[in-house]
């Protein structure tokens, strides 16, 4: 069901998060694959995460800007209409999502370095284990670029 949300019931805060007070990171994931945005959904959720699910590149867009906004977005990169590295880059374009980690998540070759390009800080290679996703999602909200080196841009 394309455009369909995902949103999280309860709000599952980790034992990190609620020792300081702090609520459940919220997870904005897009694939226009619905059963990866569930896959995804379930895995994150039941890491203590808040989780909200979209299936189309115009509805990551909108729930991007939403109140309260995502504390981290996954986008995958091959998605109708506007690709995910698009979506990336017009995110990085406003100054609302400017510092919003982004993670980029694809099949296509795992040394792709469009996402870096496009702004997003970190790269997942499709297929992935999912038992690694957690651990994506907490380095990207953390500040850590994730995924292969990203090339130098500077000439000899």
């Amino acid at each position: 069901c394309r455009g369909r949300d995902h949103p999280g019931r309860g709000r599952p805060v980790s034992a990190e998060r609620a020792a300081v007070g702090m609520s459940a990171l919220r997870i904005l994931v897009a694939d226009d694959e619905a059963v990866t945005v569930e896959l995804i959904t379930v895995v994150l959720r039941h890491a203590g995460f808040e989780v909200v699910g979209v299936t189309t590149c115009f509805d990551a867009l909108a729930k991007a800007l939403d109140d309260p906004a995502p504390d981290v977005i996954l986008l995958d990169a091959l998605m109708p209409f506007l690709s995910g590295i698009e979506v990336c880059r017009r995110l990085r374009a406003l100054e609302r999502t400017r510092a919003t980690p982004i993670g980029i998540f694809s099949s296509a070759d795992e040394g792709d370095v469009r996402w870096a390009d496009a702004g997003a800080n970190g790269f997942l290679p499709k297929p992935f284990n999912v038992r690694n996703l957690p651990q994506f999602v907490t380095a990207l909200a953390a500040g850590k670029p994730q995924g292969p080196p990203r090339p130098s841009t500077a000439r000899p």
